[in-house]
């Protein structure tokens, strides 16, 4: 490969990685900061591993008043 398809490769793959990332940051709405805890306040889900393990559901209850209930696999922490 000649240094020339080298350069128009690089150009293409530069391309090809920056500007779905460019229009994926671009649609994100600004950050803001929380004012109250409030504001987050309610049930959340999502994946969380430990370790080197497999991923298990993760369950979040956040409340008004700050307080907060973790838990995974079958019991509250």
């Amino acid at each position: 490969m000649t240094r020339r398809h080298s350069l128009a490769l690089l150009a293409v793959v530069a391309l090809g990685v920056s500007a779905p990332a460019a229009c994926g940051w671009a649609l994100l709405p600004p950050q803001q900061p929380i004012i109250s805890v409030s504001a987050i306040a309610g049930k959340w889900r999502g994946n969380i591993q430990f370790g080197r393990g497999p991923y298990e559901l993760f369950y979040l209850t956040i409340n008004p008043d700050g307080s907060l209930v973790a838990w995974w696999g079958m019991r509250p922490r």
